[in-house]
């Protein structure tokens, strides 16, 4: 899906290896074409990249938000199946794990948040992580969002230090909310 976009970029480079071959243009020109195009493409993957991740936060803010009624928009639906699928609550459960581990592991990665902020948080975040992992059993799309965004938002109490406080809050709502409760 990142890749298709970025194919009209590249398409002149085989033209300019023809024309190379028939000797029309040299290879320094060939050179120049093919580094211009695969600039070109690497600029448009950050884009889709970018635009597919804004979409996916769209979604997970809506799915959030709505956590009762059935979602209509195609983008909202692949959402919630991607959020449920097995290797995203894996690859979100060992993240959290890693959190929760974070007492016990030294604090010279700027990405893992206060070991004294999360401490207390410990059995709860690895309850989390045990519930996300579990895969026999099933959770819904809005928790699994919660927990994504507990994890990847800069913002979130997990990461932001004046929010600390609200921390096992929000481990205990997102936990309910794997499983249809709380509110939405």
């Amino acid at each position: 899906m990142i890749l298709r976009p970025t194919l009209p970029y590249l398409a002149p480079v085989p033209g300019a290896a023809i024309a190379v071959t028939l000797g029309v243009i040299s290879t320094a020109a060939l050179a120049a074409i093919a580094v211009s195009a695969a600039l070109c493409a690497l600029v448009r993957a950050l884009v889709e990249c970018i635009r597919i991740e804004l979409l996916r936060d769209r979604a997970d803010g809506w799915i959030i938000d709505h956590a009762v009624g059935q979602a209509t928009d195609d983008v909202v639906l692949a959402r919630m199946w991607e959020l449920t699928d097995a290797r995203t609550r894996a690859s979100l459960a060992s993240s959290i794990r890693l959190f929760a581990d974070a007492p016990e592991i030294a604090g010279w990665n700027l990405m893992r948040p206060d070991r004294r902020r999360t401490g207390a948080q410990q059995r709860e975040l690895q309850q989390l992580a045990h519930e996300l992992g579990d895969l026999s059993r099933r959770v819904t799309p809005r928790g699994v969002a919660l927990a994504r965004r507990l994890v990847t938002a800069a913002g979130s109490p997990l990461h932001d230090p004046r929010r600390a406080d609200e921390l096992a809050a929000a481990v205990r709502d997102t936990i309910a909310a794997l499983d249809g409760a709380g509110r939405p």
